[in-house]
């Protein structure tokens, strides 16, 4: 292996612990939001809620959560409850980014694309050329 090639794996090791990572916190945060949703809707606890709740979208969880949190009084409790909905949107919008690009190599560094804008600006290549 050149010292380019270490260079380059090592890149590549540091980029996917980082995207495994976000990967792991997005999780723990859509299991908290699984809970805040069934405490917040107040539902009956049943063997299978938790894992019908735990299938929704975390952004219908956040909705769900925002609803009800302008019914709080508690001007601090709501605060802090959109607050912590906002950054658990942020954090699964970075976890959607990473895990729905392809990464690659430009130029030595390493970039996420998307393979869906690779095909279309192919096909819009491929079609000029005909």
């Amino acid at each position: 292996m050149t010292d380019g090639m270490v260079e380059a794996d090592a890149e590549m090791r540091t980029f996917c612990e980082g995207v495994g990572e976000l990967i792991l916190w997005a999780s723990a945060i859509d299991a908290q939001l699984t809970k805040a949703v069934i405490r917040a809707c107040s539902l009956t606890e049943t063997p299978m809620l938790e894992p019908i709740v735990a299938e929704l979208d975390a952004r219908a969880k956040v909705g769900i959560l925002r609803a009800r949190s302008k019914h709080i009084e508690n001007a601090a409790w709501s605060k802090g409850i959109t607050r912590w909905l906002t950054k658990a949107e942020k954090v699964n919008g970075y976890r959607n980014t990473v895990a729905h690009h392809q990464v690659a190599a430009n130029d030595g560094k390493l970039i996420l694309h998307s393979a869906q804008a690779r095909k279309l600006l192919k096909s819009i290549k491929d079609s000029k050329s005909a």
